[in-house]
């Protein structure tokens, strides 16, 4: 794994990371129940939630959810 996944990153690192939106990926992140503080994320709180979503960063196709 790469540098990026030790280091926090914004919600909209993220999401451009995914292909989405940060509105769309604030979306999933609410409506799965997972709970943010506002900030960075911390990384592990950024691995927890490219599993919920079903986002592998080796698969450049994106998201396996939608």
């Amino acid at each position: 794994m790469g540098k990026s996944f030790l280091k926090p990153m914004t919600r909209q690192q993220l999401a451009r990371e995914m292909g989405i939106s940060t509105k769309t990926l604030n979306k999933w992140i609410k409506d799965s129940g997972f709970r943010l503080k506002s900030g960075l994320i911390k990384p592990c709180d950024v691995s927890a939630i490219r599993e919920l979503l079903g986002y592998n960063p080796s698969n450049m196709d994106g998201i396996e959810k939608m």
